[in-house]
């Protein structure tokens, strides 16, 4: 009977959980995987030889994912129209970010993936002016133009496979991270 009632006076359209579910793990993959690309192509480009990225064993760099998911669902939807804002405030979320993982990452597991030492204007070699610049322009450039593609891909890959294809690829994430944090703290 409550749930009738519920029902009844509840005006919003039901959210289909494996939706959403799929849409955040599918996202969360695309730009993880997209990042960890363009960090071992800017890395081997600049070592001279092949120089894969992240903390993970996978293709992908989760702080992207974790970046642009930030971004996506918590600045864009206030900043529509104004590039220069989500410029800004993406430059600075992403910055803040990276900071704290970078952090983490030197507290936790005793390991300094990246180091700006050497470049304009940065904090504690873990975050500088010209990668927050990056980053800014990097979240106009995924938010305008890259994403809505990104998104329409995701639809049909949830149409085809439903939740089932991001419940694997979370599994497989999971797995992972859980390997990589216990042979880090060896």
């Amino acid at each position: 009977m409550a749930a009738e009632l519920s029902v009844g006076l509840n005006k919003k359209p039901k959210t289909h959980w494996g939706k959403v579910f799929t849409r955040l793990i599918l996202f969360f993959v695309i730009y993880s995987v997209m990042g960890w690309a363009w960090e071992t192509l800017y890395c081997s480009i600049s070592e001279g030889r092949y120089a894969a990225r992240g903390f993970l064993y996978g293709p992908y760099c989760p702080v992207y994912g974790f970046g642009v998911l930030l971004i996506l669902y918590i600045v864009h939807p206030y900043i529509t129209k104004n590039k220069f804002i989500l410029f800004l405030i993406s430059s600075f979320v992403a910055t803040v970010l990276e900071y704290f993982v970078g952090l983490n990452l030197e507290k936790v597991f005793h390991e300094r993936l990246w180091d700006y030492s050497g470049y304009f204007l940065n904090i504690e070699g873990l975050v500088c002016l010209p990668v927050s610049v990056f980053w800014g322009v990097g979240c106009v450039i995924i938010v305008k133009y890259i994403h809505p593609k990104v998104e329409k891909a995701v639809d049909y890959l949830y149409a085809h496979f439903g939740y089932t294809l991001s419940l694997f690829i979370f599994i497989i994430l999971i797995t992972d991270t859980i390997y990589s944090i216990l042979k880090s703290l060896k």
